[in-house]
């Protein structure tokens, strides 16, 4: 899991050797120089930028305690490298004989991670629960056709901090929970956050199924807990917005442009055991007009501020969620086993936990706060260097024209 420990690189018998005497090679000359290819550069490395992830690890412990929650199934007297130690190979072997126990810890540790990172206990937060397409495949224990999604896939539950975009946790699934499951889910991340944040008021955040009638019961009855969820129109709810529609229809037709309009009722459904508030929004334009519908038991927010500021504000959460699993390439879950799948997923997750923890921490006052995980990858880790391994000492060298030079300068020295 170290995976910029330069001992990690070091395989005895091969590392050491000298390098082969290859014969230079003459190519095409440029102006009246002739040009020459040698392999006689030394040991080079084409990811230097990771160590600047070695500082934020050390202090928080984040491997060390990935590691410590694992069996180690292997024979002491044969192993080369630990688990806080492992490499790529090592770790694809090793995720075929985890157990459930030990990916429940796992995910825990991320939970634990995620609190850690706060200085203090916030005044709120936000639990975002997205769920994301992650495509089958061939033959993989559990895979199911999605009919919204049109093909065989699983369904990972990313669990995040709204506000802040933290991740806290992944799950890995093969169909989206049931109103149970997800109940389940959220009552032991809340125990968790409570005993850390006794006092933080947690709004739990999601799109329409998450407005279950086993969820929303239980947040209504717990202290310093709310909730804002999406919800399906239906045949009951569309009257509800005939008069705010008409509204929007009369103005467009005498403004043009976009009309947006909000209105607050009262709604139940046959499942649930009371009614809720229910907001309302309606926008009118060229294409025609366009309602939705968000349910929540906070009765005195603004409706316009609770619908654009507080629900959707979970785009930010999507937009993460795609972030983790193209840039991180979270959705290479080929493996078989099921128990492999998830194992892999919370390992994307923690990569995402540390170039996070790089982009808000050690680049807070650098243009790259905001920069995706891929442009982080592709400018800041992703640098030629020449590695030295002398008596005292391991040497990096980097070119002269490195671009991020000073934000890696400022980064080391803070």
């Amino acid at each position: 899991m170290n995976a910029y420990d330069p001992q990690a690189y070091t395989i005895p018998g091969v590392d050491a050797r000298q390098t082969e005497m290859v014969p230079r090679l003459h190519l095409a000359p440029v102006g009246d120089k002739a040009v020459d290819l040698a392999f006689d550069g030394g040991l080079l490395s084409s990811d230097a930028g990771l160590m600047l992830l070695k500082d934020p690890d050390e202090q928080r412990g984040f491997t060390r305690a990935l590691a410590a929650v694992l069996k180690d199934p292997r024979d002491p007297r044969r192993v080369h490298f630990t688990l806080h130690e492992a490499s790529q190979p090592t770790l694809s072997r090793f995720e075929n004989h985890i157990s459930r126990t030990e990916l429940s810890r796992m995910a825990r540790v991320l939970v634990d991670q995620c609190i850690a990172s706060y200085a203090r206990p916030p005044q709120r937060i936000v639990l975002d629960f997205d769920d994301t397409e992650d495509p089958v495949h061939g033959e993989q224990e559990q895979a199911r056709y999605d009919g919204y999604y049109g093909g065989y896939c699983f369904l990972p539950l990313h669990l995040s901090e709204g506000l802040s975009g933290r991740l806290i946790t992944t799950i890995f699934k093969a169909k989206r929970f049931t109103g149970t499951q997800l109940l389940s889910v959220l009552k032991r991340l809340v125990k968790r956050l409570r005993h850390a944040w006794p006092d933080t008021l947690v709004i739990f955040r999601g799109d329409s199924h998450c407005a279950s009638p086993e969820v929303m019961p239980w947040i209504e009855a717990q202290a310093h807990l709310s909730s804002v969820t999406g919800l399906t129109s239906n045949a009951v709810l569309q009257p509800l917005a005939r008069e705010v529609v008409e509204q929007a229809k009369r103005a467009y037709e005498r403004d043009g442009g976009k009309i947006t309009r909000f209105h607050s009722t009262r709604y139940q459904a046959g499942t649930w055991s009371r009614s809720r508030r229910v907001v309302i929004k309606v926008e009118g334009s060229a294409q025609g007009v366009k309602t939705r519908f968000v349910v929540t038991d906070m009765e005195h927010a603004r409706t316009k501020v609770l619908y654009q500021h507080m629900y959707c504000a979970r785009g930010q959460a999507e937009n993460e969620s795609k972030d983790h699993k193209r840039s991180l390439k979270s959705d290479r879950t080929s493996c078989h086993r099921f128990e492999a799948k998830q194992c892999r997923l919370l390992m994307h997750s923690a990569a995402y936990v540390f170039l996070d923890t790089l982009r808000r921490e050690v680049f807070k006052t650098a243009p790259w706060a905001c920069a995706t995980m891929a442009t982080i990858q592709l400018h800041v880790l992703k640098l030629g260097a020449r590695v030295q391994e002398l008596t005292d000492r391991i040497k990096i060298s980097l070119p002269s024209s490195c671009p991020v030079a000073p934000l890696l300068r400022r980064s080391l020295t803070l």
